[in-house]
């Protein structure tokens, strides 16, 4: 429970109210607690039960209460009921995405605010080099990480694709993206040449990553036998296929 000292202090938080006008408007809230249940301190959304004096609380509290016949904030006797002046007003306020400057214009209901986040295609990628603190989207990336740090870059447009691997003895894939959805394509690495009259292969599915601790070390990796490096440049095909 968040005791008084935190409960008086100060945040301000831009937030939009859809008024009856089309437009709505704008107010700042000096402080944001008020849209929290004191208890979990999680944003308070529909259903919101209140005790006889109005404190507030979530219905998943509220569910959880050993003695309802008391307010777990007050102390004193009472009888919890709908707050539907409360649920209103937090059905009404809505919040700008964190991800904004990086291009997400949404306005989502403060309580819906974190799992918004969750999956918001906007979230940022990070650059993985020592001491670049750049982050955007994965477009913004990809231009930052070719542009700065003269990163190679091959479109994907045919299947399967050839890589140089210029004398490249370990090769790891992984999937940048700015959520960690699990396994997002399924790759396929093989090699094969006449010289030796030898062929490798590895099929595994990709890891998901935002590079936020920077390239991940725990991702599948290909070895290339050290004999097919001989004799000049190798090639390697690669085959990506999206799970159904």
């Amino acid at each position: 429970m968040k005791n008084e000292a935190e409960c008086s202090a100060a945040k301000k938080t831009e937030v939009a109210l859809a008024a009856a006008a089309p437009a709505g408007f704008t107010f700042t809230m000096d402080d944001h607690d008020i849209l929290e249940c004191p208890i979990c301190s999680h944003p308070l959304r529909p259903p919101v039960f209140k005790c006889t004096v109005g404190h507030l609380i979530c219905s998943s509290c509220h569910d959880k209460l050993l003695d309802k016949d008391m307010c777990h904030f007050c102390c004193l006797s009472t009888v919890y009921k709908r707050c539907y002046t409360a649920e209103r007003l937090v059905q009404s306020i809505k919040v700008a995405c964190s991800n904004g400057n990086h291009g997400c214009a949404a306005k989502i209901k403060y309580y819906q605010k974190e799992d918004h986040e969750k999956t918001c295609p906007h979230a940022p990628c990070f650059c993985p080099e020592t001491g670049c603190g750049f982050s955007g989207t994965t477009v913004a990336l990809l231009d930052h990480l070719c542009g700065q740090h003269k990163w190679h870059s091959s479109n994907l447009k045919v299947q399967p694709m050839l890589l140089d691997l210029r004398g490249a003895i370990i090769i790891s894939v992984c999937c940048i993206q700015p959520h960690d959805a699990g396994s997002k394509f399924k790759c396929t690495l093989n090699m094969e040449t006449c010289f030796v009259g030898q062929y490798v292969m590895k099929a595994f599915y990709t890891r998901s990553t935002n590079l936020h601790d920077g390239l991940p070390t725990d991702c599948d990796k290909f070895r290339v036998p050290s004999n097919l490096l001989r004799g000049g440049t190798t090639m390697l095909g690669v085959t990506l296929i999206r799970p159904e």
